[in-house]
């Protein structure tokens, strides 16, 4: 059991997670937990025992210097900013932890606007499933000498959403073009306002939603379809 002078060592820590040391009680614990979210995640990969083991401390009782609470997900390192590739100083996220697709479908945006026949659980759910399978499959396919290479910022996973139902509007505009009928509501969701998170972290948003948009509004479906493929959908991303 970690005391309370234990845990106050490690939140004033700065890397709170590296030094950690483990009961045999605590590991089979960490152990049982991954087995189960294997059983019910889709294609969950167990990482090594002490790779795991680490995560797991650092996502239970780890943050920064100056931080004032637990946190709330396995997910959560409670580190920010310090790597020189984050986008912002929003909170590096886990992907390999086992509650991973829960924590995403928490940070659903509420104000996020999807097409009418869209819901919205079955949209976060599908995001977030969609996210912890890729991520899983880069950390299968590369070293895990150092999980921490495939974390995410918070902000990057807001911003898979905005992208997402951003496409699924672009998928809504090419159906109706193609059908000889205009959407004026999926040409007006071209707009960066509507995409808050989007325009604050991807590059070149201005430039692609000002290509989108003059080529909506010369009703050419197969450019636009190509354009969005190119730079910001998959095919399947276009249609729920």
């Amino acid at each position: 059991m970690v005391t309370e002078e234990e845990l106050l060592r490690r939140m004033q820590s700065q890397d709170p997670a590296s030094d950690v040391q483990m009961s045999e009680g605590m590991i089979d614990r960490v152990i049982g937990s991954a087995q189960t979210a294997r059983v019910r995640r889709r294609r969950w990969a167990l990482p090594s025992v002490l790779g795991l083991a680490a995560l797991t401390v650092g996502g239970i009782i780890a943050a920064p210097a100056g931080a004032d609470v637990i946190q709330e997900y396995l997910a959560q390192t409670g580190q920010s900013g310090s790597r020189g590739t984050e986008s912002d100083d929003s909170e590096w996220i886990d992907p390999t932890a086992s509650d991973y697709v829960d924590y995403v479908m928490s940070r659903y945006p509420a104000s996020l606007p999807l097409p009418v026949g869209v819901k919205t659980q079955e949209f976060a759910q599908r995001v977030a499933l969609d996210l912890e399978e890729a991520a899983l499959n880069a950390v299968q396919a590369e070293s895990l000498n150092d999980e921490t290479l495939f974390r995410q910022q918070e902000s990057g996973i807001i911003a898979q959403y905005e992208r997402r139902a951003l496409c699924l509007w672009i998928g809504e505009w090419i159906t109706a073009a193609s059908a000889g009928e205009q959407d004026d509501e999926a040409i007006e969701k071209l707009d960066l306002r509507f995409w808050p998170t989007i325009a604050a972290t991807f590059v070149d948003m201005d430039e692609f939603m000002t290509e989108a948009r003059a080529i909506a509004e010369a009703g050419d479906a197969r450019a636009f379809e190509q354009t969005a493929v190119r730079d910001l959908c998959t095919d399947e991303e276009l249609q729920w």
